[in-house]
């Protein structure tokens, strides 16, 4: 999985939830504490709450995760780098130079819109990035709370197009992974709308 995308931006920090709780789905994420922030307090929907990627260290037996993402001052909204030729190839190609974008095992590309709407996760704006964080569950287990109700479905598919491009069949992961029966269901659901 790669994400290009920028602190900055309140797509991508609505966004940053539903990568993260796939990522969790399938490996260890630390750091996540160390890693809350908020999207530019001036731009339209100001302050989102948002798991910075580019500052938590992954590792999984199951997928990769690569991420550029622009850290740092709101001023001029830089967007990122690549670090990479695949980076490169890919956000030359597909991404329409717009953020957020994501990739998923090279082959199913979701850029240039959000995957979870800002407006969604306004009355966290400034200061709710921990409650954000403390209501997605941990690993694939489902999360609780209205934070989890507003990026639940675009977690789901996340975790979808991970599992899709295992070539594991979901109940298998799931018992591997330690999901539980709602995650496990809701996912199988995705992965069979995915050709």
């Amino acid at each position: 999985m790669f994400f290009w995308g920028a602190e900055w931006c309140p797509y991508c920090s609505a966004g940053s939830w539903a990568i993260y709780k796939g990522l969790i789905a399938f490996g260890n994420v630390t750091g996540a504490s160390n890693a809350l922030s908020y999207s530019d307090p001036g731009d339209n929907y100001a302050s989102t709450p948002e798991i910075v990627l580019a500052n938590v260290v992954y590792s999984s037996n199951w997928i990769s995760f690569q991420v550029s993402e622009y850290v740092g001052s709101y001023a001029g909204h830089p967007f990122p780098g690549t670090s990479n030729c695949y980076q490169s190839a890919y956000v030359t190609a597909y991404s329409g130079s717009s953020i957020p974008f994501l990739v998923v095992n090279g082959q199913y590309v979701h850029g240039g819109s959000q995957l979870v709407y800002p407006a969604d996760l306004s009355s966290y704006a400034g200061s709710g990035a921990s409650t954000v964080l403390g209501q997605m569950g941990s690993t694939g287990q489902p999360g609780n709370g209205p934070a989890w109700n507003a990026v639940e479905f675009q977690s789901y598919w996340v975790m979808a197009f991970l599992a899709k491009s295992t070539g594991v069949p979901v109940s298998k992961l799931a018992a591997d992974l330690n999901w539980g029966a709602t995650s496990e269901a809701a996912v199988q659901a995705d992965v069979q709308q995915i050709p």
